[in-house]
């Protein structure tokens, strides 16, 4: 845009600073000393010449300053949006394939966890139906071998009651548009939540899930 803009006015400069000189035949040359310019068939003074020389350089000023400023703004624009799409870029994450889940606890045994931000908590579906998933830092599981003293980030899903109980103890049923919405506590329930979780197997392959206090 701002380029067309110039273009233009080095035309307009152009055409109007350079008239096609017309020799009227009634055209009448007064003495030297007032030289005249031919203009659209008309004779006109040397003085008017001039004015009309500076209205049209003011002209092609204008023209140019317009340009300049329009280039000036885009160019401000443009790194604006570079600068802004960095920032944004430099908090995204690149993410190849799932994140882990943890493995079922084994009749009889436990496992224990804390769980992460609620907000995060969710509804998913899965190849073995609807099943409820939170993000969880896991501290111990008969399943893993060994697992580090700050615990292995990873999802719990699960379809079982004391996951039904986790997940709508924080949030309401859906709503008209299908989304869940968090409930608002009287009290804070940051204690509970940033207490390690128990989650316990029966042998009939019942789940417990208990909150240390």
């Amino acid at each position: 845009m701002p380029t067309i803009l110039f273009l233009f006015a080095i035309t307009v400069f152009w055409r109007f600073s350079n008239p096609p000189v017309i020799f009227p035949s009634n055209a009448i040359l007064t003495a030297d000393d007032n030289p005249l310019l031919w203009l659209n068939d008309n004779a006109v003074p040397n003085s008017i010449a001039l004015t009309l020389k500076d209205f049209f350089a003011l002209r092609l000023g204008a023209f140019l300053l317009a340009a300049m400023i329009t280039h000036f703004w885009v160019a401000y624009k443009d790194l604006y949006g570079l600068f802004s799409n960095s920032d944004h870029m430099s908090d995204i994450k690149l993410s190849f394939g799932v994140e882990p889940t943890m493995r079922e606890v084994p009749p009889g045994q436990s496992a224990t966890f804390n769980v992460g931000n609620v907000e995060e908590w969710t509804v998913v579906e899965t190849e073995w139906g609807m099943k409820y998933s939170f993000p969880i830092i896991l501290l111990s599981h008969p399943s893993y071998d060994s697992i580090p003293k700050k615990g292995i980030a990873m999802k719990w899903q699960s379809k079982s009651k004391s996951a039904e109980g986790l997940f709508f103890w924080m949030y309401n049923d859906i709503n008209d548009d299908n989304e869940y919405i968090m409930k608002v506590f009287d009290t804070d329930m940051s204690k509970e939540l940033n207490s390690d979780m128990v989650l316990h197997r029966h042998d009939s392959g019942q789940y417990l899930l208990e909150i240390k206090s």
